[in-house]
């Protein structure tokens, strides 16, 4: 059987990844950080990347192609953000990878994450994000690839 894991890397959830993974099930970890990452990957656990309640997002080719155009053309110290989403809340993107692994997905209230999921729910509660608009106009780039959740949906990020 397959499971996603949301805080696959604390107290908790590293134990049922051991555990989901030593029963021989593919367990898939929700990872916010590098650390995060390298330490399901070495459990043999599946990875997705995240971070907060609301996420900005951009296509890789959108980022790479931005970046090198950051570099060429604005002048030095700028301060250019990539995105092509300003806001893809975790609902839609839990509502993605339970969909793309076959598993059902329920809302916990923001005010209830910290208690539902420990210390990862203050990023579950909180919205972080970010406008391109300025770096869009200083570099005439639109983003042309595809979005965050038809990724998801695609399985761009499980093995």
């Amino acid at each position: 059987m397959r499971a996603f894991v949301a805080g696959a890397t604390g107290r908790i959830g590293s134990a049922v990844v051991d555990e989901l993974i030593s029963a021989g099930h593919r367990a898939t970890g929700l990872a916010r950080s590098d650390q995060a990452e390298q330490a399901l990957a070495a459990k043999g656990a599946c990875v997705v990347r995240g971070r907060s309640a609301a996420w900005s997002a951009v296509h890789r080719d959108d980022a790479a192609r931005l970046i090198r155009l950051g570099m060429e053309q604005a002048p030095a110290g700028t301060r250019l953000p990539v995105v092509a989403e300003e806001a893809v809340t975790t609902k839609a993107i839990a509502e993605a990878i339970g969909s793309s692994l076959g598993l059902p997905v329920a809302s916990v209230a923001p005010q209830d994450a910290e208690a539902h999921f420990g210390f990862v729910g203050s990023f579950f509660a909180s919205a972080t994000t970010v406008s391109s608009n300025a770096t869009r106009q200083l570099l005439s780039g639109e983003p042309t690839g595809s979005s965050l959740l038809a990724d998801i949906d695609a399985g761009a990020y499980t093995a």
